[in-house]
């Protein structure tokens, strides 16, 4: 059981990670300021310090949460449960995330090229969900592994499927180019197929 100084912790953190995605987003990162963030979530500076390094600190680490609870709420829909194939279920998550991210352009212009950062940072820094013990980088390998595919750095594989997603991600949606998502998608299916393909035995 957590006692009241810890809970009371939690909330300040929480109250400080929230206060400054919405002032990142509202107002840029480059404009806000540590004060802003402080000032608006009630809090002392020397507070800030207690849980963050600097501005930089907080606008990584909430990258890494979002994008985290990101691929988090893919893995646990009922529809990838139904899916047989590890290459359907890896394309159902990316096919998640780039239908978020259009309904969400404001996180993906905030995160612009620090998606691939958010997301292979999270894959390494925590689980799945709530006490497990497999991370989502772990998933990746073993899934490929039964699939039949040959790594001998998954990981590395794994960062060039991120980096594809979040090329296209924000050139289709933010800057509509080269085309709409939608229109990007099979484009961006046959390229994770095609990087999968290079590993298969």
């Amino acid at each position: 059981m957590k006692s009241k100084w810890d809970e009371n912790k939690e909330q300040k953190e929480e109250s400080l990670f929230d206060t400054a995605y919405r002032l990142f987003l509202e107002k840029g990162f480059n404009q806000t300021t540590i004060s802003d963030i402080v000032n608006m979530a009630g809090v002392a500076k020397g507070t800030f310090y207690l849980y963050f390094k600097d501005k930089y600190d907080i606008r990584d680490r909430i990258i890494i949460r979002k994008t985290y609870r990101l691929i988090e709420e893919s893995i646990s829909k009922k529809e990838i449960q139904t899916l047989e194939k590890f290459e359907d279920r890896l394309l159902f998550i990316v096919d998640f995330i780039l239908d978020y991210l259009s309904e969400n352009k404001a996180f993906l212009s905030f995160m612009h090229r620090d998606l691939i950062f958010g997301i292979y940072k999270g894959t390494f820094s925590k689980t799945v969900r709530e006490g497990a013990d497999t991370t989502i980088m772990e998933l990746f390998t073993e899934g490929a592994k039964e699939s039949g595919y040959h790594m001998v750095r998954p990981d590395y594989v794994f960062c060039l499927i991120l980096e594809l997603v979040s090329t296209v991600a924000y050139s289709a949606i933010v800057l509509n180019e080269p085309a709409p998502i939608d229109e990007m998608k099979p484009y961006v299916h046959r390229g994770i197929m095609g990087i999968l393909s290079m590993y298969k035995e």
